[in-house]
């Protein structure tokens, strides 16, 4: 009975659809600063190479629950410092918090803070395993910076960037913590996720026979999921 409700909840299935979207939002653009950041801080004429790496990597050390509430102070739309400096350029507030896809961008936006950072160190580590002759053959063959890192650097870190993919895509659709402290579910239950659903319906409602099965059904989706992505990026491969 409580799985034949889970498969009928549109809460639970809402939540669902709200990580998918959060995941699409703060993903792409993730990976790409990530990226871009690793490919600058391997380069051996930076100077600080160590404090620039210690500073971007410093907010996945930061408490999620103290950063959280510095993001909704800051993205206040009365007093937050954010709505402070787009009304000094002359546009009007945003509603950060208050309104159902701003409240996604808000949470897109503290989980790039918290996760560029160890996506770049990732990322840094595999470009260190790239034999620096490949670059200076493809530049003496007269590529330029862009297509190396287009037709080599890409190409070559394809199985680290499908980790880095993997991991993301585990970890957005576990999201409970960023958006509890930040937007807490809401609003109109926009932000909620399934593991906010499940923690609700077993220590809220005390349903925690329902609250088990949905906890099934979170854990079969995911590997679902993750198996049909690891199928999509690994076709073409040996």
């Amino acid at each position: 009975e409580n799985f034949s409700y889970a498969l009928r909840d549109n809460l639970f299935w809402e939540s669902m659809l709200n990580v998918v979207l959060i995941f699409a939002l703060h993903l792409p653009l993730m990976m790409l600063v990530a990226l871009v950041l690793a490919v600058i801080l391997n380069q051996n004429f930076l100077r600080f190479q160590g404090l620039w790496r210690a500073l971007i990597f410093l907010p996945h050390l930061t408490s999620m629950v103290a950063a959280g509430f510095t993001f909704r102070l800051i993205l206040e739309q009365e007093t937050g410092f954010a709505n402070a400096l787009i009304n000094g350029l002359g546009l009007p507030s945003v509603p950060w918090l208050n309104d159902v896809w701003w409240s996604r961008v808000s949470v897109s936006l503290l989980l790039l803070w918290a996760w560029t950072g160890y996506q770049m160190v990732i990322f840094l580590s595999a470009l260190q395993t790239i034999p620096p002759e490949l670059n200076e053959a493809a530049m003496m063959d007269g590529a330029n910076r862009v297509q190396i890192f287009w037709r080599i650097t890409v190409p070559l870190l394809q199985p680290v960037i499908i980790f880095c993919f993997t991991v993301s895509l585990i970890g957005t659709f576990g999201l409970f913590t960023e958006p509890t402290i930040l937007t807490g579910g809401g609003p109109i239950h926009s932000t909620a996720t399934p593991t906010m659903e499940i923690f609700g319906n077993a220590f809220t409602n005390l349903k925690y026979g329902y609250a088990a099965a949905l906890s099934y059904l979170y854990f079969l989706i995911v590997v679902v999921a993750t198996i049909i992505q690891l199928r999509l990026t690994n076709r073409g491969q040996p």
